[in-house]
């Protein structure tokens, strides 16, 4: 479960967030009323679906901080040998070339 807290105060009213489950129902989201930060109510326990869908949008996440902070969506890609090159895992460790 992540803590959605809102931080802002502008504007004073509640934010009314609505997200929905991964599969378009209300599974894993829901309807939150976060209060101005301060108040009562001014935080939520979620999913980490809808954590993600709340900080991925630029307009709602300027009003939030989660903690835990999310892991990353998309993991570092990895490095690309060199074409012509072989190395011990595509070569089966013999250091064999194609040509």
């Amino acid at each position: 479960m992540y803590l959605i807290k809102r931080t802002s105060t502008v504007p004073n009213s509640p934010l009314q967030v609505q997200v929905d489950g991964p599969d378009g129902a209300f599974q894993q989201g829901g309807v939150y009323y976060f209060q101005p930060a301060g108040q009562d109510n001014d935080q939520h326990q979620v999913s980490e679906h809808a954590a993600r869908i709340i900080m991925g949008d630029p307009g709602l996440a300027q009003h939030f901080e989660c903690d835990p902070a999310l892991p990353d969506a998309v993991p570092e890609p990895a490095a690309e040998a060199e074409p012509g090159s072989t190395t011990a895992a595509d070569s089966g460790g013999r250091g064999r070339r194609s040509r």
